[in-house]
This record gives structure tokens, C-alpha cells and sequence, in this order.
């Protein structure tokens, strides 16, 4: 019981960590980039673009849960439940079109786009927004052209002293803040209702897949506040063709209603 609760729990945080996004909140803008090589840099693909590795994911008081992640630069970001690290339990396919949730327990499945998820009606999250914030990537909202999102980012500060730079976004207001070695250190967003930061440490060496050693999650919500934890272990170019995504065919698709509803069985 336990490990389908972890399970369906796991389901329930990937949309809640997708939910931190809301609302979009302009901010004037400031100057034009005089740092648009570096912009281009942050927005290009990585050069790993398909890997493999795991998340330790702390969430609150609970887990640490190991989720299995398969995410191709622009494609899909596949992840994983699996109990004692056999049978899966529960899969969450994040893609360009939309959100697929799986319950290996039941065999059901649900489908929907990120405008169809409570809370997100209207609101700018989309794939490349939840890609870029795994990836420790620059992002624009609706821009999938790397040379139009370039023209939406503006270089907020630039503290020649540390080699900090902030630059924000005129789609979503999200900022982000490189470090002097031009890598995304954190993502934020402050609106009147919330704020919320991701922040990226790194390893001393580059791993394989060039990934973050660990990123931490922080929202407040006036006086409430939520945080989580994911440590990458692993990640390593995939070798070989192959489609990490789920198969739905032996899977009976139920509304998303019926989902949440088993899901908060679990919470």
C-alpha cells in the first residue's frame, strides 16, 4: 500500500511542481541584452540531448522518492515510480502537446494539455517551460525559435564583480540568474499572490550528461510555504535508439476528474 501511495503521490507533486508556475506578471522592461551570445548559448539545445538518470526527490517531510527519468531535448520528459524498484507503479509523460499520467495499479491512464490541468487555464506554462526548468535552461513561453525567444530576454543586472547576471523574460516575467561560469544558477518568479525559486548546484566536474547535481524548489505563499528537493544521480547520454515515453495501448483512459480522484486517495 505504501508504495502505490509513494506512486500516486509521485503523480500528484509532478502536477504540483507544474501548478508552481501560475500566473504571469510583467515587469517594465529595463534594457536590451548586451549579452546576446550568451543568451543564444543558454537557449540552444544542450549537447546531450537524449539521457538517462534519477531523481532523489525530498518533497516537504516526505521520501526521499528515486524516480527513473528518460528526457529528450524537445521530445518528451519521461518519469518513473517504480515499487522497490521492480514493478512500476506510476509514469508521467511530459510533452510538447500535453501531460500523460499513468496508474500501472489500475491500468488506467489520463491525457490532457497544460491548459486543461486546474489552475493553468490561461496561464503560461508549457512544455518548454517544465524542460528548461529540469534542464537548467533559458526558456520563453510559446517560443519554440531560438532566435525570437533571444529577443524576449533582457539583461536585467550585471554584476561585473561576481560575474552574476540576471536577465527576465516580457512573455512570463520569469528571471533568470547565471553565474560567471554562464550557467543557470536559478529560475524565479515573484507575482503578488506567490514567489517561487529554483536554485542549481553543480557538480565539481561535469558529469556525463552535463546536468545539475541537485536543484531546490522553494514557493511561499504569504505566510505558507512549500519546498522540495531533487538530487540527479546518473544522468549519462542514452546509447541506441529506442522511445523511453509510455505505452498506453494495454491502458483504459479515464477523465482527469477520475484521476485526481485516485491520486488524493494517496496524498
Amino acid at each position: 500500500m505504501n508504495d502505490i501511495r509513494y506512486g500516486l503521490r509521485f503523480g500528484a507533486m509532478v502536477m504540483l511542481c507544474i501548478v508552481l508556475t501560475l500566473t504571469s506578471c510583467r515587469t517594465t522592461r529595463q534594457q536590451r541584452s548586451d549579452a546576446k551570445g550568451l543568451v543564444q548559448e543558454m537557449l540552444a539545445d544542450p549537447e546531450a540531448r537524449d539521457v538517462s538518470g534519477r531523481f532523489s526527490v525530498t518533497y516537504g517531510s516526505q521520501g526521499p522518492l528515486t524516480i527513473k527519468a528518460r528526457m529528450q531535448w524537445n521530445n518528451y520528459i519521461h518519469l518513473s515510480y517504480s515499487a522497490l524498484g521492480l514493478l512500476e507503479v506510476a509514469a508521467v509523460d511530459l510533452l510538447p502537446r500535453g501531460v500523460v499520467i499513468a496508474n500501472r495499479i489500475n491500468g488506467t491512464y489520463t491525457e490532457v494539455s497544460y491548459s486543461d490541468i486546474p489552475y493553468l487555464d490561461g496561464v503560461k506554462v508549457d512544455f518548454r517551460t517544465v524542460q528548461g526548468l529540469l534542464w537548467d535552461r533559458m526558456f520563453v513561453y510559446g517560443e519554440s525559435d531560438n532566435a525570437s525567444a533571444a529577443g524576449h530576454l533582457d539583461l536585467l543586472l550585471n554584476d561585473k564583480k561576481n560575474g552574476t547576471r540576471i536577465f527576465s523574460d516580457d512573455v512570463s516575467d520569469f528571471r533568470f540568474e547565471l553565474d560567471e561560469a554562464g550557467r543557470v544558477s536559478g529560475i524565479s518568479k515573484n507575482t503578488l499572490l506567490y514567489k517561487a525559486s529554483m536554485r542549481y548546484s553543480f557538480p565539481e566536474a561535469p558529469n556525463a550528461a552535463n546536468m545539475p547535481s541537485q536543484a531546490s524548489l522553494s514557493m511561499n505563499f504569504g505566510t505558507k510555504s512549500v519546498s522540495a528537493r531533487l538530487r540527479y544521480s546518473g544522468f549519462a547520454p542514452v546509447k541506441g535508439a529506442g522511445d523511453g515515453r509510455i505505452d498506453i495501448s494495454s491502458l483504459s483512459r479515464i477523465p482527469l476528474s477520475d484521476m485526481l480522484s485516485i491520486i488524493r486517495k494517496y496524498l
